[in-house]
Parts: C-alpha cells; structure tokens; sequence
C-alpha cells in the first residue's frame, strides 16, 4: 500500500463504506490464528450492516467482503491486512507495518491510521558487503525481507545474493572484501570489479533515491565507498561480517539508524516549517489551515498524531463546525480527516508529527506554496 492507494480510495465516497483493519502475523504459530481473526472481523461487519440495512439492499457489500476474504494467502501475509468496500470498489491490501483491529462503516474509508503508519514506513536498502555473498534487504521499522533472486540469476551474476563465479589462482586476489583484514594496497582489479557489479546490480534498487544502510568490516565498507555511485545515499554503516547472519540479526543491527533517520526527517519537516514561518509561507491552527487547503495553497501539512476534531462541512460555504462534545454518537466526520482529504487531492504531502510538537499552532499547520 502507498500514498498513492490511499489517493484513489479517498476518491470513493458513498454510504455505506467498509474499512476493515486486522493484524497479521508473519510466523508459525500465530499465523494459524489469522485466519479466524479475519473471519470474525467480516462477521463483525456484516452483522453492523444487516442492523441498519435490509439483506437484500447490501448483499453485494457482504459478498466482496467475503470474497476477498477467501483470496487472502496466509502463507504470505506481513503484519496487516486491510479491506475496503463500498459500491464502487472492493480491494485488500497488505501491510508490511503493524496495525490495531478496527471495523467501520461510514461515508467514507479510515485511512489515517494507515497513512500515519505509511509515514512511519519510509522504505531502506540494507547492503550487506561480502563475498561470501554479497545480500540485499528491504526495510521499514519494524519489518525487513530478504531480496532473493532466481538461481539463474544469481549463476549468472544477475542477482542476489551477489557472489563472483570466477577462478581465482592467487591467495592475494581473494583478500580484502572477503576478510576485510589485509592493507588496502592489495585491493586488487579482481576485488574492484567485485565492488562495481555490486553497485551496478543495487543501481536499480535505489532509482527512487531510496536511503541505503551498508553493513560489512570497515575496510569492505570504506572499499565500497571508494567505488559506489551512490554514497549519497547512505545513511548509516554497521561493523560486522553479516554473510551468515540471520534476518532478525540483520533487522536488530539496523533499527536504531533507522529510528534516527526517521527522526531526523522529522526535525527536518519542522526547521522547514520554521524557515516558512520567518518567510509568512506557513498557516496555523484548524481555521486558518482549512481555508488555505481549499485555496490549493498547501505543499506540505502537519498534523500531531491523535489530534482529531470531530464537527460537520457546509458544502455550500465549504465551511466546518465543530461538534465540542465528543461524546456524542453518528459524528458527521472528522474535520483533520476532511482537511487531510484537500491537501491530498491538491497534490500535497501530509506528515505526522509526535503529539505536542505542534502545540504553539493549535496541533496542526502546514508549509505552503506561496
């Protein structure tokens, strides 16, 4: 699921729409659980629509509902699963980031969450340098997988894990990338050629200018360096021969650059804001936010994780109210929802920041255009 899934389902509005949210497991035993969860979760909304509708009136509902249900491979689930469906779509996605429970019917899917977690799910390239192979990773927080390809490929030299297939005569020539220990003096034509295929076969990985994370001895991580086409991409180096090493290892050694890389995106989104502020490009609050995301104006919008105001639109002026009792039930909408929903359909970007970060400007406000 992208930013650009979560575009299109907004797009679809009617009554009634069905948001399902339900964690996965990626392991044996809990995995077995999955199934019966998802079941329960479809029951759980078939038996909210059979409430408020006749049978006959969302049948079809109930039957997409089941039907993706049925498609689901277990075997391969990640760590969620999301449906949704209304009259115009019935789609599921996986979710390679962890999520809680949730059924709902409203006027409308629940992405927040999902766009929240999509935020916190900035995709990393892990290298891990070696000649005994070469291995590649795809990561988010919390979440990590192996690239493996065809047999062939890897034969061939096309793929990974990445190792040379050469005969090679002189003890020298098997040196430094493989043990990292002898002097960089005999860092061979052959150990060079290693390091440049390596890069030309990652080159394809990191088009989209994804952040890469390179693991290996120091001498196999500077050697790279000296030869990679892409060292202004990493973000972060690890010590250690990981050619063995399994995935949970792999995922445990690159966690905290990953935490801090995250947070530093975020400190960055913030000196942004700030430099927009001394520039008058930025709004603050609900009310002056609004009314800049229905002019277009809004490149980039911050909203504090759980900040919600439930309320209602005026179609007609375009205007919200808010609802200041937040126990009362059937709330037409959530007005941080509506206003994530405006910038999205402009062609901006909305990021979360941790609660309190924006508390000078009422919780929410944004970088803007012009």
């Amino acid at each position: 699921m992208t930013r650009d899934d979560i575009k299109i389902l907004k797009k679809y509005r009617s009554y009634p729409s069905i948001t399902i949210i339900a964690p996965t497991h990626r392991t044996i035993p809990d995995r077995l659980k999955d199934p019966i969860k998802v079941k329960d979760l479809v029951n759980q909304a078939t038996n909210m629509l059979l409430k408020e509708f006749d049978k006959r009136d969302v049948s079809t509902l109930i039957n997409s509902l089941n039907e993706l249900a049925e498609q689901i491979d277990f075997s391969k689930t990640l760590d969620g699963i999301a449906f949704f469906v209304n009259k115009d779509i019935a789609i599921a996605y996986d979710l390679p980031f962890k999520v809680e429970e949730k059924v709902c019917i409203n006027r409308q899917f629940e992405i927040r969450e999902l766009l929240g977690a999509l935020n916190r799910s900035k995709l990393y390239w892990i290298l891990s340098i070696s000649k005994k192979p070469a291995r590649l990773f795809k990561a988010t927080l919390g979440y990590i997988d192996e690239i493996i390809d065809s047999q062939e490929m890897q034969e061939n030299m096309k793929g990974f894990p990445f190792q040379l297939n050469y005969d090679v005569t002189s003890d020298r020539e098997l040196l430094a990338v493989g043990t990292g220990y002898k002097d960089s003096t005999y860092l061979t034509q052959f150990d060079k050629e290693f390091l440049r295929q390596l890069d030309n076969l990652l080159a394809p990985y990191l088009s989209n200018n994804g952040p890469l994370i390179i693991l290996g001895t120091e001498k196999n991580r500077a050697y790279f360096q000296e030869v990679t086409k892409h060292k202004n991409l990493i973000v972060g180096q690890v010590e250690g021969d990981f050619s063995n090493s399994t995935i949970e290892e792999i995922k445990n050694s690159v966690e905290k650059i990953i935490k801090e890389d995250l947070n530093n995106e975020t400190e960055k989104i913030l000196k942004l804001f700030n430099e927009a502020i001394g520039d008058l490009k930025f709004s603050s609050g609900l009310k002056d936010t609004w009314h800049k995301a229905i002019e277009g104006r809004i490149d980039t919008l911050l909203i504090e994780d759980n900040y919600s105001v439930p309320g209602s639109i005026n179609k007609d002026n375009n205007e919200f109210i808010v609802l200041y009792d937040h126990n009362v039930p059937l709330v037409e909408t959530d007005i941080v929802d509506d206003l994530i929903d405006e910038v999205l359909a402009r062609d901006g970007k909305v990021v979360f920041v941790k609660d309190g970060q924006l508390k000078d400007h009422d919780h929410v406000a944004s970088i803007l255009r012009y």
